[in-house]
């Protein structure tokens, strides 16, 4: 694969799928960490890359980003199963290992990432018995089910607006389907990672951030309130903030979401043997 970024095809389950992928131009051939950012719904990869700004970050901390897209509905997300078992799952899986059958990458610390019905992707990811990501972000919608408990844990950084009028902070209905409150959210995971400190508060302009420590491996959450924010990706570019403030709400600038996940991303990486 080329520096910088470049489209391709993966057909998988007999469909074509597309991915994008940034190449970092400090990238030398020695092993290189990888983000995984996926889109919500109605989104694709290239406007998922336009709202986090993603490209600039990791040129900048020497990341591989790999964006990939649904199958042209949504992400399959079989949240009220018995099982987290996913086409999509295995979809990200198989692309994450096309990438490394032409990059180099490091495979103890790949991460994922995403926006809305994205960003319930990445949970999803993180409630794998075998996950292959060392940390997870998302903005904009998360959950946790029983299916989750077989899952290790799973280092968590996410963002969500108290205003979000699309997937509502305080839980109810999100295009549908039923949503559990942000706050019992992220406790659920900080109870599922055996955290034993917290949340320690510290409150950034409009953002309100909470860390759970003290957990098993490690494995922290990290919790930003955005006060009054909308169903927005902090820290995005203004342009595209100003674009989207009627349709999605405020977008608060105090934090940079793709800033501080791979400042999260980058203390966490998995054994070989996991």
């Amino acid at each position: 694969m080329p520096l910088g970024q470049s489209d391709h095809t993966l057909t998988f389950a007999g469909v074509p799928r597309t991915f994008s992928v940034i190449v970092p131009p400090t990238y030398s051939g020695s092993p290189t960490p990888v983000v995984v950012s996926m889109h919500g719904l109605g989104s694709n990869s290239f406007q998922q890359l336009v709202l986090t700004g993603i490209q600039e970050d990791a040129a900048t901390n020497g990341y591989i980003v790999v964006a990939p897209d649904d199958a042209g509905a949504a992400w399959q997300l079989p949240l009220d199963g018995a099982s987290p078992a996913s086409t999509d799952v295995d979809f990200i899986n198989a692309v994450v290992g096309q990438v490394e059958s032409q990059v180099c990458v490091d495979t103890t610390r790949r991460y994922a990432s995403g926006m809305s019905l994205g960003s319930a992707m990445t949970f999803l990811l993180a409630c794998q018995p075998q996950p292959i990501f060392a940390a997870f972000g998302g903005v904009g919608a998360s959950f946790y089910r029983p299916v989750c408990d077989a899952a290790p844990p799973a280092p968590i950084i996410y963002l969500h607006g108290t205003d979000d009028q699309t997937v509502p902070f305080a839980g109810g209905i999100a295009v549908g389907v039923p949503v559990e409150p942000v706050p019992a959210n992220v406790a659920a995971w900080a109870a599922h990672n055996q955290c034993s400190v917290g949340p320690t508060t510290t409150q950034i302009s409009d953002v309100t951030q909470e860390i759970y420590s003290g957990c098993a491996a490690n494995a922290n959450v990290d919790f930003y309130q955005v006060n009054g924010g909308g169903h927005t990706w902090p820290g995005a570019p203004l342009v595209v903030a100003e674009a989207i403030a009627d349709s999605a709400g405020i977008t608060t600038q105090a934090v940079d979401a793709t800033s501080a996940m791979w400042q999260f991303f980058s203390q966490y990486q998995q054994t070989p043997s996991s």
